[in-house]
């Protein structure tokens, strides 16, 4: 249910079941994070690149929300980036040891 449902096939993680927006950089970091722990390291890997290049400024921070006709670029360092920086180093790690089995 939950890669089937909370994803697109671009990578894209689903804030609710039915719709993709808001696009939420906590939630998104979550979803790295489970999928990571779950071995899925293909959609792991589309939610990560999806977000560095969609929601990473360049700057380095990630913004907080994605809405369908606006963006909320605002840098929480406790919550989006925080958490994005966490989920992006968990899937590092777990690839990483993917590969050494």
């Amino acid at each position: 249910f939950y890669t089937e449902n909370l994803f697109t096939t671009d990578g894209v993680p689903k804030y609710y079941t039915n719709q993709v927006y808001p696009i939420d950089s906590t939630a998104a970091a979550q979803s790295v994070l489970t999928l990571s722990r779950l071995g899925e390291h293909d959609m792991a890997s589309r939610v990560a690149t999806w977000m560095i290049e969609n929601m990473q400024d360049q700057s380095g921070y990630f913004y907080y929300q994605k809405h369908r006709s606006w963006l909320n670029r605002i840098s929480y360092m406790r919550w989006s980036n925080a958490w994005m920086f966490v989920a992006l180093s968990s899937l590092l790690l777990s690839l990483h040891e993917n590969r050494l089995d």
